[in-house]
């Protein structure tokens, strides 16, 4: 036992030998202890957050919200939810460390992309209703010849059919049934959300459709 002294016992001296405290079966423990702690923190900070964005969806359903996570198996509450955006904190941390050892150097442009006191920026910005119709490459023309910017990707956002613009307006006990059913089934059949695509480096033929946005990064918004 640790910490415990030599033991007298009829004239004779016993000495015990203490357990390091670098002891497998130690050090075991107090890994799993720690481990359930952090899971038990991790549960509760995920906890609080899909509370409170249940919270404000069901008083707001239009608004845009978005949530981090700290546990990625709790994702999928938030997507029940209908939450527009979903982060998971240190998600991309492996591939981020494995690219630093295949190119040297990469992380550091991550780190610059995202960084509040870096020049250059990301952007998503709204197409020229001149260029609706035209392909990407004219797009990524326009954005570098008139505002020194680089386009990186294309959001297409599709909103989904809504069932109450489908159901007749007397909104008949067969309507109620029909849409209950649907809420019931607690899927997203009809889109009730936004539905974002997104295409990073779009290739030059690619057709800039109505619903696109652009992600630019430029100094300044253009």
């Amino acid at each position: 036992r640790a910490g415990h002294g030599p033991r007298h016992e009829h004239g004779k001296t016993y000495c015990e030998e203490a357990e390091p405290e670098n002891h497998p079966e130690r050090v075991g423990a107090q890994e799993a202890r720690l481990a359930q702690h952090v899971n038990q923190w991790l549960e509760k900070a995920d906890e609080h957050t899909i509370l409170g964005t249940l919270a404000v969806k069901s008083l707001a359903p239009e608004v845009k919200t978005c949530a981090e996570l700290l546990n990625p198996e709790n994702r999928q509450h938030l997507k029940r939810a209908n939450v527009d955006e979903i982060v998971v904190r240190g998600e991309h941390l492996g591939n981020l460390l494995a690219s630093a050892t295949v190119s040297p150097g990469l992380p550091r442009v991550f780190s610059l992309l995202l960084s509040p006191e870096e020049e250059n920026k990301m952007w998503k910005v709204e197409i020229p209703s001149s260029y609706i119709g035209k392909t990407a490459g004219e797009l990524a023309s326009y954005f570098r010849d008139n505002h020194q910017a680089l386009l990186l990707a294309l959001l297409s956002e599709r909103k989904g059919l809504v069932l109450d613009k489908i159901l007749t307006d007397d909104y008949s006990a067969i309507d109620q049934f029909i849409k209950r059913k649907f809420e019931e089934a607690d899927r997203d059949f009809f889109g009730k959300k936004e539905r974002v695509q997104v295409v990073l480096n779009p290739s030059h033929d690619v057709v800039i459709g109505e619903e696109d946005a652009a992600v630019v990064l430029a100094r300044k918004r253009p």
